[in-house]
């Protein structure tokens, strides 16, 4: 016994702050907190589509992007789509489109899109889908878009 403590107690406690060094030495150097984004403010945002979630990057060096995309069109009868366009240092392009038919106030999970190290930036846009007929289509966009530099 040491100080009132049983030597099992003291054991207990090291191996409980060997752990806790342990997990905080391994998340320290896993990757850049996640950051959010908002199109609302940008101009990427168009009336009736919301888009918003985070990004990260990852240990391995990759990009990560998730978020959710909303139809806001107070039942006007179309839908809200999301653009995204990876833009890389080396001058490769990626692009990825998320659409939402769900109907008015519903919301849409982008899913969870990994890009390459070498990711410069993002220009992500929202838009509104239209019917043409039998088929659904991009109608408009956002006059710009939102520019997301990385690291």
């Amino acid at each position: 016994m040491v100080n009132g403590i049983t030597f099992k107690g003291i054991r207990r406690n090291l191996v409980v702050v060997a752990v806790a060094a342990g997990l905080s030495f391994s998340f320290a150097g896993s990757a850049h907190a996640a950051e959010g984004y908002d199109l609302t403010p940008t101009t990427g945002d168009v009336a009736g589509a919301w888009a918003h979630g985070t990004w990260w990057q990852a240990a391995n060096g990759r990009y990560h992007l998730k978020g959710e995309l909303k139809d806001t069109g107070n039942n006007d009868g179309k839908g809200a789509a999301f653009r995204i366009k990876a833009v890389y240092k080396d001058g490769g392009v990626r692009r990825e489109e998320v659409w939402n038919s769900l109907g008015y106030g519903k919301i849409m999970p982008i899913g969870e899109y990994n890009f390459a190290s070498n990711l410069k930036y993002w220009e992500l846009q929202e838009c509104i889908l239209v019917q043409d007929g039998n088929y659904i289509r991009v109608g408009y966009c956002a006059p710009g878009v939102f520019t997301q530099y990385v690291y």
